[in-house]
């Protein structure tokens, strides 16, 4: 399937990083499952960046704010961001890929002081991710 026009706006530095992935859902709304993950996987970095930035300001957001219930879709749907894009780079992952970043999103996930739906996502993530490791990655 064509990827829409879209996907310059996703990439393009000069957008808000909310609105980026705002165009991000577009596109994965568009395509079929498979077409997706290959979409993931040769855009991987900049995606990746993408939701690391857009996760650390959403956090900030919400303890300025105090709560993940004002913006729980949107919440979610970056979570399933990360979800696809470790399925789609398993190989890279198993190699380190991310592997500083990824630890601190699903620690700062499943730490105590969040809502249960935000550590549910958290253990969610970190199982996908120990799935994509397959064995202990020796950080030394």
């Amino acid at each position: 399937k064509k990827i829409p026009s879209w996907k310059s706006k996703v990439f393009d530095q000069k957008r808000e990083y909310s609105t980026r992935i705002s165009y991000l859902k577009k596109i994965s709304d568009n395509l079929d499952a498979k077409s997706e993950l290959e979409f993931y996987s040769n855009n991987s970095f900049e995606i990746f960046v993408l939701f690391y930035e857009e996760f650390l300001h959403l956090e900030s957001t919400l303890k300025a704010k105090g709560g993940l219930r004002t913006c729980s879709e949107y919440f979610k749907y970056l979570c399933n961001v990360l979800k696809t894009l470790m399925k789609s780079v398993e190989e890279k992952i198993r190699n380190g890929y991310n592997y500083y970043a990824i630890h601190f999103v699903v620690r700062k996930l499943i730490h105590p002081s969040n809502y249960p739906k935000a550590r549910r996502y958290g253990i969610e993530l970190g199982l996908i991710w120990l799935h994509c490791l397959q064995e202990p990655f020796d950080i030394f």
